[in-house]
């Protein structure tokens, strides 16, 4: 929403609004780590105020008119359809700005910071009733907290096994290896190109049992053992989801707006993946956008030091099998 707010297509004919549903202090955070300059950072003072509809802005977007009318009860979902969910919205402002494609693409052209990769921003937002414009000013977190500017998203670059750049995986993995369109090799009977992002370290979460766990479900999917691994990552999840509502984070179980829900979601969304028979290194981008996207939410709600002893031993115990 930021990005959408900032340049291109939309920067002058829509306003772009984050309500938070887990109070001021989230708010806060998500202000210092965003900057909110082309949107509109809010959240909701009262529990009698929550939105009587709507879902978080991971489920789809609520798009209203210049009469703060709802034309758009719900775009298509992150969670479903990955950044197609994006394009679905812009299809939306397209049509209800009467935008064409030339229009799209001369706009973007002169667009400050068009040349930015899309903002992979899971800020919290719940869908909104009609409400006035004046309405909205109780909303706002106001201009004290401090701005720290965008978080980008790292570009996703390709690079063939074969390079050297890059550690060649287990023939397990290489088999359904991601590629770049082509062939991915250097010669006949190379291995598909894997994208480097998801080689790596998992970004950190600023709780160290977590960066350690998730080194662990990193290595698991590495070796090729799915049945190895989906215990590591099972494990890890009851572990993290425990951790998380120990901390409060998210909103409490069955919460209706709970972050803390739709985490546990993309868990269970993971291990049915490998249940389906996807491949580690299908699995590996899977864990590597699960943690951009939701991990990092926790980092300034968990304690540093955040630990559960019998559910870390477990991890212990099948990481050293």
């Amino acid at each position: 929403m930021e990005w959408w707010g900032r340049g291109g297509n939309w920067r002058d004919r829509a306003a772009f609004l984050c309500v938070c549903v887990e109070g001021r202090r989230v708010a806060a955070s998500f202000q210092q780590a965003i900057g909110f300059r082309g949107a509109v950072n809010a959240f909701i003072l009262l529990q009698a105020d929550m939105p009587r509809f709507g879902q978080l802005g991971c489920s789809g977007f609520v798009v209203l008119d210049g009469d703060a009318k709802i034309v758009s009860p719900k775009t298509a979902a992150l969670l479903d359809d990955g950044e197609a969910a994006f394009d679905d919205l812009e299809e939306h402002l397209n049509v209800l700005l009467e935008i064409d494609d030339a229009d799209e693409d001369e706009d973007d052209a002169d667009a400050d910071g068009a040349d930015a990769p899309r903002q992979m921003i899971s800020a919290t937002m719940a869908q909104l009733r009609a409400m006035k414009v004046s309405d909205l000013k109780a909303l706002l977190t106001g201009a004290g907290v401090s701005l720290a500017g965008l978080v980008e998203k790292a570009d996703l670059v390709n690079v063939a096994a074969t390079s050297g750049a890059v550690e060649v995986l287990p023939e397990e993995m290489l088999s359904n290896a991601v590629d770049d369109g082509g062939d991915g090799s250097s010669g006949e009977g190379a291995p598909k190109a894997v994208d480097e992002k998801y080689l790596g370290h998992l970004p950190s979460v600023g709780v160290t049992s977590m960066d350690f766990e998730h080194e662990q479900c990193v290595e698991a999917l590495r070796s090729g053992d799915l049945d190895t691994a989906r215990a590591v990552l099972d494990a890890h999840f009851v572990h993290e989801e425990a951790l998380m509502e120990g901390a409060g984070f998210g909103g409490g179980v069955g919460s209706r707006f709970s972050a803390l829900e739709s985490h546990r979601a993309d868990h269970k969304r993971i291990l049915q993946l490998i249940g389906s028979g996807a491949s580690a290194a299908e699995l590996l981008r899977a864990l590597h956008e699960h943690a951009e996207k939701f991990d990092k939410l926790y980092e300034n709600a968990v304690p540093e030091d955040a630990f559960v002893a019998p559910l870390a031993e477990r991890m212990s115990v099948l990481t050293s099998s």
